[in-house]
């Protein structure tokens, strides 16, 4: 349920601040607006001068929230940053809670998956994917692209290990990260080390313009890395 709300309130407040600002107004407005049982079994509402007031203080800071998200003037790389900070702090059991979580943001990435010690996993934003296919008039179920970014994760890993061999003329090191920007959304590719990579996808061509998709990926694999780490030392 606590997970549900977060996310409910990641999506519509771009700052931690006027979500602080939401919950404490709407809990004050739901304690104030409580029916009292008296113990003949009815029930009134409580109605003083103090109450008055705490339910004005209530209803002012919800206020304060809805006004704080119309003039907040970050850009959406500082709001992706926000976000994101966010989960590098959480603690993760599983290598998939990690993707879900990051998958579950606003904007940005619509997919996810890793590869760790020969086992795949992956994690998609069903609400946010199906709302994408129609925006973009992408011709297929949410399953179907489910299924072709499942498999576009091995191919795009091949094919990234394959350019990098062809670049190692270049004496400039392994090629360990790519991008694949395609005209609606695009791709991403890191590799963790030689039996872990992560790749993730999005449909959104304005979360890839405005980078916060990659932003997404960047704290995706710092994540993941720090958890791979945990478990490593065990």
């Amino acid at each position: 349920m606590w997970e549900t709300l977060s996310t409910w309130l990641t999506r519509r407040f771009n700052s931690p601040i006027p979500v602080l600002f939401f919950i404490l107004g709407a809990a004050l407005i739901v304690i104030e607006a409580v029916e009292v049982r008296l113990p003949d079994g009815t029930h009134v509402l409580r109605v003083t001068e103090f109450s008055a007031f705490v339910l004005g203080l209530g209803i002012a800071m919800v206020v304060v929230s809805g006004l704080f998200q119309i003039f907040d003037r970050s850009t959406p790389q500082e709001r992706k940053s926000r976000e994101t900070d966010l989960l590098e702090t959480r603690k993760y059991a599983t290598i998939r809670e990690i993707l879900q979580a990051y998958v579950n943001l606003p904007g940005g990435l619509d997919f996810a998956a890793c590869m760790y010690k020969d086992t795949l996993y992956h994690s998609i934003s069903d609400e946010q994917l199906s709302r994408r296919l129609l925006h973009h008039r992408v011709h297929h179920s949410v399953e179907e692209q489910a299924k072709y970014f499942r498999e576009l994760t091995s191919e795009v890993h091949k094919f990234t290990q394959s350019a990098g061999e062809r670049m190692k003329a270049l004496d400039q090191g392994i090629l360990f990260r790519a991008t694949y920007d395609v005209e609606k959304g695009g791709m991403f590719y890191t590799q963790i080390s030689e039996r872990c990579y992560i790749v993730s996808g999005t449909l959104d061509q304005d979360s890839m313009d405005n980078n916060t998709a990659d932003l997404e990926m960047r704290s995706l694999v710092k994540t993941a890395e720090q958890h791979i780490a945990r478990l490593e030392n065990q």
